[in-house]
């Protein structure tokens, strides 16, 4: 998901990047998009930390809501 990041954009992935991303794949309701984010972020180097997973489990439970 962020392959070549810092050539196009210059932009260095990082945690605050990550959830950044996870959090607007979720606010546009693509929980699968968000998952594998949370899913990579290990592989990358990087922990999921508090406020990724309370945006993560906010979406799933916004939408089980509705």
């Amino acid at each position: 998901m962020f392959e070549n990041c810092e050539d196009r954009f210059g932009v260095v992935p990082n945690v605050f990047t990550c959830n950044i991303l996870v959090t607007s794949l979720c606010k546009k309701g693509d929980m699968k998009g968000a998952l594998k984010v949370l899913d990579e972020m290990p592989g990358m180097g990087f922990v999921p930390n508090v406020a990724t997973y309370t945006t993560v489990l906010g979406a799933m439970f916004s939408m089980g809501k509705k």
